[in-house]
């Protein structure tokens, strides 16, 4: 009986162990050299293996077929550096309990401007303007910066200006929006924060201010770089959230206003309104622009975001309440405080001087200038409330 059950032992012990090494355990994978492809590669033409060798448990060796649609959707092909891309055996009877994928290192390397522009899809429209126009930077010996609006921000100046997008590269105008964009020397992130602040000179000849707002660098008040060191091999190429407007772009009418750049996001916002901005803003005028911080923070306190506060029913009246009919310098608010300005809106602004501050409705003014020679504009860091009528 005993030798019996010996018997019965070892003969399930074999029974196990052949049911076992049927099925075998991938215990490691083939390695491979890192591919080295350019930033913008297109996926399909990576030369990825379709079966990949395989070691199982045993020792034995199999070439197991592999899918690569997960790397291809997770492959960022716009960063630069290095990168892995990871496939997914496609298991028949074989085991795989650590999950052992393979696995190819890829070395992404940077290019040169002219193809980021064109290969980034948010550059697009930028690139469309830089070919259609007559613009020729070899002069500069590829030693430039640039900055780069994004196809968002092209959109935006556009329905403002009411013009389409081939209107835009037909336009006269053209050649000195593109030259705007472009400063004659180059300058890396450290090297804009180290000139703040700055006046460049551009490549069109007008003046580019810059400063730091304390979170971002800022292009004439307004526009900011939202991305430092587009990767590239040649210039220095930053990305900026509103197209730059030379102030010799337009004249006389709200385009001029928008030359100024410190008044995008309010103009936009006045543009997305179903009001004659043009014909407002024609004539004389003084604006007290509320900063993006202001915006922000108004939006925040009603729990939407800023793009969706622009669209609210009273954004009309909130923003023309903070525009005043004729030019109101800085001194003259100073020297005829305290006084009272009737808005477009229809509602008076009070303008005192607390502390040799100028203040309007109790907001400090942190910064005036002229745009060109139709307005004045002065900068807050809040947007103003509108006071209740009086009840008859």
């Amino acid at each position: 009986m005993k030798i019996r059950l010996i018997l019965i032992t070892l003969l399930m012990s074999f029974t196990l162990s052949a049911c076992a090494e049927s099925t075998p355990t991938i215990e490691s994978v083939e390695t491979f050299d890192a591919l080295t492809v350019p930033r913008f590669a297109e996926f399909d033409d990576f030369d990825l293996p379709d079966f990949v060798n395989v070691t199982y448990t045993n020792g034995d060796q199999e070439a197991l077929p592999v899918n690569w649609d997960v790397a291809e959707a997770r492959f960022d092909s716009t960063r630069i550096g290095e990168a892995e891309l990871t496939g997914r055996f496609l298991l028949q009877n074989q085991e795989n309990p650590e999950a052992i994928a393979p696995k190819v290192p890829v070395m992404i390397e940077a290019v040169d401007w002219q193809t980021t522009l064109a290969k980034n899809p948010n550059y697009s429209m930028f690139y469309q303007a830089f070919e259609a126009s007559s613009v020729d930077v070899s002069s500069l010996a590829d030693s430039f910066t640039l900055f780069v609006p994004t196809n968002e921000a092209f959109e935006t100046i556009l329905d403002l200006l009411g013009l389409s997008m081939n209107g835009f590269l037909e336009s006269d105008t053209l050649d000195n929006v593109v030259m705007y964009h472009i400063v004659g020397e180059a300058f890396t992130a450290q090297g804009l924060l180290g000139e703040v602040p700055a006046v460049f000179e551009t490549m069109e000849g007008s003046s580019l201010n810059m400063d730091f707002d304390g979170e971002f660098l800022t292009l004439n008040v307004i526009n900011r770089v939202v991305r430092t060191n587009e990767p590239n091999t040649d210039i220095a190429m930053h990305q900026v959230d509103g197209v730059l407007l030379p102030p010799s772009t337009f004249e006389g009418d709200l385009q001029s206003v928008i030359n100024s750049q410190a008044l995008n996001l309010f103009t936009g916002a006045l543009g997305d309104l179903n009001l004659d901005v043009t014909e407002l803003l024609s004539s004389e005028f003084t604006i007290f622009a509320p900063n993006q911080t202001a915006f922000e923070a108004l939006a925040a306190e009603r729990g939407v975001t800023v793009t969706e506060l622009l669209t609210q029913d009273d954004i009309g009246e909130i923003l023309t309440y903070h525009i005043v009919e004729g030019e109101y310098t800085a001194e003259t608010l100073f020297l005829e405080a305290p006084s009272e300005l009737v808005s477009v809106q229809g509602a008076t602004l009070t303008v005192e001087v607390i502390e040799d501050v100028i203040h309007v409705n109790g907001v400090p003014i942190e910064d005036s200038q002229t745009t060109g020679q139709i307005g004045i504009i002065h900068t807050i860091s809040e947007v103003l409330t509108i006071p209740e009528a009086p009840a008859e």
